[in-house]
């Protein structure tokens, strides 16, 4: 599979299609806000997103038809699926009155979502966990204040199936989220070089960074279950 080379404006494109519909412009040179367009370049160009984004497409097609099938597709392969794609199966499942198994998928989605933060070195780019929360969090927040209890039960199931699932997707896609990847694609567009840079932490560091994470998530949980 190639690598894709997406649009860098602001948020990155993953990130805008997880939220928004296509527009007229095709995947590749999708604006946001001010319509500026730099291609990814360099490490960046480098980050694989082909799979989640065209999932995403099936799962907001106008065709309700083609929605349940990606719906099916997606929850059978989750594991190759970036978290903007688990976030879209939990609306999905909220919207079809199944908030136990949508708030599974929500919960699997954070997870995976800080996650994959965590091991970012642009401290820019982990905005964009803030975005797909905001963008996702009404069924769930909506469902979980009278359902603690579900909440608990469905948290434990995510941290144990992501402990035992390592991510079979490109884990850097939120770095196109940060000003590192949006000054890489301005300096090639105006002729200028730069050293290749890391995007993450060392590839060794990232399952004990990823375990951290999921103890202090559930730790945090269990603060705000009832006594």
């Amino acid at each position: 599979m190639g690598m894709d080379r997406g649009c860098v404006v602001g948020i990155a494109l993953l990130l805008a299609i997880s939220i928004n519909a296509y527009g007229e412009e095709p995947p590749s040179r999708q604006p946001l806000g001010k319509i500026v367009y730099v291609e990814s370049q360099d490490e960046f160009a480098e980050i694989n997103t082909q799979a989640t984004k065209g999932m995403l497409q099936l799962l907001r097609s106008s065709d309700e038809g083609v929605r349940d099938k990606a719906l099916q597709q997606a929850i059978a392969r989750p594991n190759h699926y970036a978290p903007p794609v688990l976030f879209e199966i939990s609306k999905a499942l909220y919207a079809d009155d199944q908030p136990e198994e949508a708030t599974y998928w929500y919960v699997l989605a954070r997870v995976r979502a800080v996650n994959d933060s965590s091991i970012l070195l642009d401290e820019t780019a982990k905005t964009g966990l803030l975005e797909l929360v905001q963008a996702f969090n009404k069924g769930f927040s909506d469902y979980a204040p009278q359902h603690m209890d579900v909440v608990w039960t469905q948290m434990n199931r995510a941290v144990n199936w992501d402990r035992a699932n390592p991510p079979a997707y490109d884990r850097r896609w939120m770095a196109l989220h940060g000003m590192q990847a949006i000054r890489s694609g301005l300096a090639a567009k105006e002729g200028r070089s730069r050293e290749r840079g890391d995007i993450t932490i060392p590839q060794q560091q990232w399952a004990v960074s990823d375990e951290e994470n999921r103890v202090d998530m559930l730790q945090k949980m269990k603060a705000h279950m009832p006594r």
